[in-house]
């Protein structure tokens, strides 16, 4: 396909992504948001390559950490605006067993470049000591401002709402203009429009605190059953509730509690609560994002289900679903939007 005019649907991390991959190409394009994401913007933006459970690299780490990591630094340099922060990712271990693995992995070459060595200090933390991980965090409202502001200066940012009755998904015209592309990247919201209403994204919600602690911790996140980032003077952020198939965006007392006991399998130490905020994360059953194309009409895609890797995952994806748009490269089966629905036949 070559596309000359693009439209992206959804101004998160999705969509900002996809909107840099097509400046990039060159492409005539313009993103519509009606600044109703509540995902986004409130999420903490930590990139972790490490999937503490099973002590396991994330799925995608290797490919994705690093374009990640240059996506955000290009994107800071356009924008002329700070929001990437690289800090060290620290897991306290609850067991001896799960020191033992780390351990192996530390003799791993597939992990070596993601995990620093064991030191004296790593003991400090926890009965059986801690390990390191590197990562970065994104001040995620910073970036949402930032590049909104970049692309409405470049005239390819409108706040509105998409209209269904405005658009014709066959010829992809919407409101006179016609698209060689739209991509809808709508999150949580993405039952709200009808095209990829049978998509299976799953809403679940998330809770985290900002807190005044009385820590020197600089440049580190630590793990547990909570985690806690640091993001400057002595305010960490803590969190997280996963709350299933629940699409209020309020917070809860319960969550707060929640989260606060959870803080003390990392500290007994008091904390003010200086902020509680509540987000929904558009999710998956399998923990794989949504990318691909409209099985019926032509000039419809996706880019949805990025859960609590977003922020590690949109850069890379962003860019492999125009290289299918583009240049015809293969998608992985892995994200095919549809295959909830084709292993269910």
């Amino acid at each position: 396909m070559t596309a000359q005019k693009v439209l992206v649907v959804g101004g998160g991390i999705s969509g900002i992504s996809i909107a840099h991959q097509l400046e990039k190409r060159g492409v005539d394009y313009v993103v519509m948001d009606d600044d109703l994401n509540h995902c986004s913007k409130v999420a903490v933006g930590m990139v972790n390559p490490m999937s503490f459970r099973r002590t396991l690299l994330t799925w995608r780490a290797q490919v994705c950490f690093s374009e990640a990591l240059t996506f955000y630094r290009e994107a800071e340099n356009k924008s002329k605006s700070s929001f990437c922060h690289q800090h060290t990712i620290r897991r306290i271990f609850s067991t001896q067993e799960e020191k033992n693995l780390w351990e192996e992995r530390l003799d791993n070459e597939e992990f070596k470049s993601f995990l620093w060595p064991l030191t004296v200090e790593d003991n400090d933390y926890g009965a059986f000591g801690s390990g390191r991980a590197k990562g970065f965090w994104i001040d995620a409202q910073q970036f949402i401002n930032s590049q909104r502001a970049y692309f409405e200066n470049k005239g390819r940012w409108v706040q509105e709402s998409f209209l269904q009755e405005k658009f014709d998904p066959l010829s992809g015209t919407y409101q006179g203009n016609i698209y060689d592309a739209v991509i809808f990247c709508l999150g949580y919201r993405n039952d709200e429009l009808p095209w990829f209403k049978d998509v299976a994204v799953q809403k679940t919600k998330g809770q985290v605190l900002t807190v005044k602690w009385d820590n020197s911790v600089q440049a580190e996140s630590i793990h547990s059953k909570a985690y806690a980032l640091a993001i400057g003077n002595q305010e960490f952020k803590v969190g997280s509730t996963y709350e299933w198939n629940d699409a209020t965006t309020h917070p809860t007392e319960e969550g707060k509690e929640r989260i606060l006991k959870n803080f003390q399998s990392i500290s007994k130490d008091s904390v003010r609560v200086m902020a509680h905020e509540a987000g929904i994360r558009p999710t998956s059953i399998n923990r794989r994002p949504f990318v691909g194309k409209h099985r019926k009409f032509e000039k419809l895609f996706m880019m949805n289900g990025m859960g609590t890797k977003g922020y590690l995952l949109a850069p890379r994806f962003a860019r492999e679903l125009l290289d299918f748009l583009f240049c015809n490269e293969p998608l992985p089966e892995e994200v095919n939007p549809y295959r909830n629905l084709d292993s269910s036949n």
